[in-house]
């Protein structure tokens, strides 16, 4: 099966380079770090470091950390965009984030990199930062489509997929925290996961894509593109949940998170943002041909790796 989307490569700040496939494409949200003289106000961190403090620095024109300093902690950043409503099939939103670590490669019971589109409800990002099991601020009403991917193939938990189907926790994209949840797949087994190299440039891309109209059906990607090794290191898809059931609590989205979890690693991780964006589109009458047949299975998971 052909997917709607297929990333091929990327530069360093955000432009993806598609497959004839997905030309149908409109840029809706960007924001490039490296050429920011000061950071946008409207973001909104989540953490569960401090009560207080905001988990992340800027540079000027440079680029965005996120940090976590321990064991078991989170850091993410949360934007909004321009409400897409997934109505059609093969329509879809995808969230593009280029980043580089200087200690991502770390081994041993590595921890996960965060990812999540979510609808708002109309509730407008309004408080940072946000503590992440508390159920104070407006994100606590936010429901979406999850991902954790594992930065390793010896980490503390395997890449899995989840959805936030109600109000309750804060959190956005950490299924532990993301609360209520429920998971999508099985987890996927270790050896599916990208050994990730300290300070190679990556393109990451989430996307969400409409199976049929009116969105009831839905696949989630997560792909990972290494532009040093010039190649897609992780490709994980799901187009169903656990059961002969789909979960998609919104075919509305609005909102992005991007973080870092530290497993057991004590030193935690530096994780730098030079770029994101939002893109969506529907593919061109010959993608549609190519993807239509199979896309409707009632429950597939799909792995590849390259």
């Amino acid at each position: 099966m052909k997917k709607a989307i297929i990333l091929a490569a990327a530069t360093t700040f955000g432009s993806v380079y598609l497959s004839p496939s997905a030309l149908a494409q409109t840029t809706i949200y960007n924001d490039n770090f490296a050429s920011d003289s000061a950071l946008s106000s409207s973001y909104v961190n989540i953490d569960n470091i401090s009560a207080t403090a905001t988990e992340w620095s800027f540079t000027p024109n440079s680029e965005l950390t996120l940090t976590t300093a321990a064991s078991g902690k989170i850091d993410e950043l949360v934007g909004s965009f321009s409400a897409v409503t997934l109505n059609q099939a093969n329509q879809y939103v995808s969230f593009i984030v280029n980043f580089n670590s200087p200690n991502i490669g770390q081994s041993g019971s590595a921890g996960s990199l965060l990812t999540s589109l979510d609808y708002s409800g109309g509730a407008a990002l309004n408080y940072s930062p946000e503590q992440a099991t508390q159920t104070t601020n407006v994100t606590a009403g936010y429901v979406g489509d999850l991902v954790n991917l594992a930065m390793n193939n010896t980490p503390k938990t395997g890449t899995k997929f989840f959805a936030k189907t109600g109000t309750g926790n804060n959190d956005l994209s950490y299924n532990s925290d993301a609360l209520p949840d429920s998971q999508l797949s099985t987890t996927e087994p270790n050896s599916a996961n990208a050994n990730l190299l300290n300070n190679d440039a990556y393109t990451l891309t989430y996307t969400i894509t409409s199976l049929n109209t009116g969105g009831s059906q839905e696949e989630v990607t997560e792909q990972l593109y290494d532009h040093n090794l010039g190649a897609m290191v992780d490709n994980f898809s799901v187009v169903a949940t656990n059961g002969a059931s789909f979960i998609t609590p919104t075919t509305t989205y609005d909102t992005f998170d991007m973080g870092v979890y530290t497993g057991s690693e004590t030193a935690g991780y530096n994780l730098n943002l030079t770029s994101l964006s939002v893109v969506t589109g529907v593919p061109e009458p010959t993608a549609l041909a190519l993807t239509g047949a199979g896309m409707g299975l009632a429950y597939l998971i799909r792995f590849r790796r390259r």
